[in-house]
């Protein structure tokens, strides 16, 4: 039963149609036509907060700004996202942060005030290119891994050379 005002469809809306109530342990926001996560602003995330796989998602804003420890962060297969603004508020985590197979995200604006986690893995987001938004961040436990699409996994070590000469079809 997701609500519709023109083109934009709320999170709120679409957490009505089976996601989660203000105080929960986890808000799931999956494969949805919302646009931005605005009708959360009173929702306090207790444990998890999963946005997934939403097609038209260009904005994380809307969420309530008393949000700020979480014990975990998915924000992976939204195509149209850009940046992480709307998230602002979040100062911790207390188990980790997935960023994920963001085809559009060109920065992580909107970590701004996170100090700590104990693991961040910020992956197959192709157009990343800014990731000043970590400037705050003073612990990371277990793992901090950005990792482009294009690029080898950890522990390959072909040189740029070679990659770039590998792409235009040099040997």
């Amino acid at each position: 039963m997701a609500e519709r005002s023109g083109a934009t469809t709320t999170a709120a809306a679409a957490a009505a149609s089976g996601g989660s109530q203000p105080g929960t342990d986890l808000v799931a926001i999956h494969a949805t036509g919302v646009t931005n996560l605005e009708g959360l602003e009173n929702a306090k995330i207790d444990e998890e907060l999963s946005v997934a796989d939403n097609a038209n998602l260009q904005s994380l804003t809307g969420l309530n700004p008393n949000n700020h420890v979480l014990r975990a962060l998915w924000v992976t297969g939204n195509r149209r996202l850009s940046d992480l603004t709307g998230l602002e508020m979040l100062e911790a985590a207390t188990s980790y942060i997935y960023i994920l197979d963001n085809d559009r995200l060109v920065s992580l604006s909107g970590l701004d005030n996170l100090t700590s986690v104990p693991s961040l893995l910020i992956r197959q987001n192709p157009r990343l290119t800014n990731i000043a938004a970590l400037g705050s961040l003073e612990t990371v436990v277990q793992e901090l891994s950005i990792i482009a699409s294009d690029l080898p996994g950890p522990g390959h070590r072909r040189s740029n050379r070679a990659r770039h000469a590998h792409r235009r079809g040099d040997r």
